[in-house]
């Protein structure tokens, strides 16, 4: 009936084959300078019921590393921090499994230093959102799963929130891969940037691989698809699809529509936008310059521009070839026709 305390030094949560620890209302706190070491032979469990708390919570300086077992959040409120909730400190999940079941609220919310590798993170309420960012939160490996009707993977919550995705990370979300800033001003965006990766949709109406309302998104590699949008930006957001040195870059495929612009600024210096059911890029504001890359075999047009001003910029050498029924699209908005420049030769 009382919290659990991790006072100092290292411990060691070993969880048995079946085993369970029912927190009820209460959770494990680790404390200042103190790290626990969670280790699972297979199915073990710690499970939650608190309605507002955390399942496990880091202090300054405290240490978690998951490297197995299941850790649950079944509170049924829809307010609620994370079932492992990181207001300091540090945690490291190389395996194992967190769930929050809840309408609402995240299954990690980090606010200071959250580096994954391995493991599985779900939100599986029906708004659940798994991963809360504010901090800095680097994904290299590990799947999660948010693909309940409105569930969201990773939330950017701050100018200084930095989300890096690497090595074979994979997103699966039902309405919104990776989201950087609100358009409701709740939040603001931060930095995302994606090398390697996959963000899998499951072509809900709406859905969006990436949306990025301020802050900064770069992809260098990866592929994003199977969204109403692969990506899309507004507000003041910058989004660059370019490469690393002589590497891949990314691709976005198989969406509704590959890229949609509504503000902000997107520049394509590399990368694929390919075989989208519809537009593959669509122009609506802001600044679409491409210098490079490509855009290919789209189901209804390469390029959109449905803009009463705004103007797309092309230089270098681009390929925008193959889409049906034509590669670039014009829409004439009264006496303003849209507007494609040629900087240089292509």
């Amino acid at each position: 009936n009382s919290n659990w305390t991790v006072p100092n030094g290292t411990t060691t949560l070993w969880l048995t084959d079946n085993g369970k620890i029912n927190l009820g209302n209460n959770w494990i706190n680790v404390a200042v300078g103190a790290t626990l070491e969670i280790v699972s032979e297979s199915t073990g469990t710690i499970e939650s019921n608190s309605m507002f708390g955390s399942a496990i919570s880091v202090g300054a300086d405290g240490t978690l590393k998951m490297h197995g077992g299941k850790i649950i959040g079944k509170g049924s409120t829809i307010i609620g921090t994370g079932v492992v909730s990181i207001p300091a400190g540090a945690f490291t999940m190389t395996g194992g499994t967190i769930e929050t079941i809840a309408e609402s609220g995240f299954a990690v919310d980090n606010s200071n230093d959250f580096t994954m590798t391995g493991g599985t993170i779900k939100a599986t309420g029906t708004s659940g959102r798994a991963v809360g960012n504010s901090s800095k939160f680097t994904m290299s490996g590990g799947t999660i799963n948010a693909t309940q009707n409105n569930g969201i993977g990773v939330a950017n919550r701050e100018s200084s929130a930095v989300f890096d995705m690497s090595g074979d990370a994979k997103i699966n979300a039902n309405y919104i891969g990776v989201e950087n800033g609100d358009t409701n001003g709740y939040f603001t965006g931060g930095t995302v940037t994606m090398s390697s990766g996959q963000i899998i949709g499951q072509h809900a109406e709406g859905s969006k691989g990436v949306y990025s309302h301020d802050g900064t998104f770069t992809m260098t590699g990866g592929e994003i698809s199977n969204f109403d949008s692969g990506v899309s930006i507004g507000g003041n957001c910058t989004f660059t699809m370019d490469k690393t040195g002589s590497d891949s870059s990314g691709t976005i495929s198989g969406n509704e529509t590959g890229v949609v612009t509504s503000d902000g600024t997107f520049n394509m210096k590399a990368g694929k936008i390919q075989n989208n059911n519809g537009v593959g890029v669509y122009y609506s504001g802001g600044t679409f310059r491409m210098s490079g890359g490509s855009i290919t075999g789209n189901g209804q047009y390469g390029v959109n521009q449905y803009a009463a001003t705004g103007k797309i910029r092309l230089s270098g050498q681009v390929d925008i070839s193959g889409n049906t029924p034509a590669d670039i699209y014009l829409y004439i908005y009264g006496s303003n026709p849209g507007n494609i420049i040629i900087e240089d030769a292509l």
